[in-house]
């Protein structure tokens, strides 16, 4: 179940900040993924205890980073207003290549079509992780654009059998960008 709740509201941080404070000491936790910027279309503009929901979001987020010396926050959009805060933030190329991708429809222009204008933007700000890409063929087109934003391409195990996949191409690939 998906619940949007506007990061403004202080009970709703201080409790979520809590129980990832409770992670970090009992799971010895270094990294989170916070998938909350994107629904910042959906507040109408909403102030909240004296703040939109694109200030509570960077609220909320610069609180997680501030939990451990080094802790990783993560999250989605690196066009978002948290990403000033954010170690690492997902890079969606087009919505609708990601569902014609996943719809096996043909998504060659994809590359081409691909301008990392985010990375002339935000230049070094953050460093990128991509999204899902699909099936066959267009996991390869999905890959290289992404590779094409300056970001580390998301690796998707195809298989059971996810340590043997480690020895393929597309896997060896993606790991050796992540090193960069």
């Amino acid at each position: 179940m998906l619940v949007n709740v506007h990061p403004a509201w202080s009970p709703w941080r201080r409790e979520l900040t809590r129980q990832v404070a409770e992670l970090i000491r009992e799971l010895d936790l270094d990294s989170i993924f916070v998938d909350v910027s994107q629904y910042i279309h959906n507040s109408d503009n909403a102030v909240l205890e004296g703040l939109t929901y694109a200030e509570g979001s960077l609220k909320l987020i610069r609180e997680l980073v501030e939990l451990a010396p080094g802790f990783c926050v993560a999250g989605e959009g690196r066009n978002e207003i948290s990403t000033q805060y954010l170690s690492v933030v997902q890079f969606h190329l087009y919505n609708f290549a990601h569902v014609a991708a996943i719809n096996s429809e043909d998504v060659a222009w994809v590359t081409e079509a691909t301008v990392p204008v985010n990375q002339m933007v935000f230049g070094d700000l953050t460093r990128g992780i991509g999204y899902n890409y699909g099936r066959g063929e267009n996991r390869r087109v999905m890959i290289e654009a992404t590779l094409r934003q300056g970001a580390v391409p998301t690796l998707i195990f195809q298989s059971r059998d996810p340590v043997a996949e480690l020895d393929g191409e597309e896997a060896r690939t993606i790991l050796a960008r992540a090193l960069d």
